[in-house]
């Protein structure tokens, strides 16, 4: 055999081999990327929960005395 018939036959070797795995891989990268849609949705939603004020200070005249209160600076004139 000649270098280029070794090279043909080298190349249908892995066109066999890409046809082979281009489905799995196509699933596995749509699993992936499912997975980690539903991870930065699960993650978004906590903090997105967890950056609401604590139940009972959503009132800002209602807030305890302990709680520092922040003031905007006036603006002079």
């Amino acid at each position: 055999m000649t270098l280029l018939n070794q090279l043909a036959t080298c190349n249908h070797l892995l066109a066999v081999v890409d046809a082979e795995y281009a489905k799995t891989l196509q699933i596995v990268l749509l699993g992936i990327s499912l997975g980690g849609l539903l991870l930065a949705t699960f993650l978004g939603a906590i903090a997105w929960y967890n950056s609401k004020k604590p139940a009972g200070l959503e009132n800002m005249d209602d807030i305890p005395s302990w709680v520092p209160r922040i003031r905007q600076p006036t603006k002079k004139k």
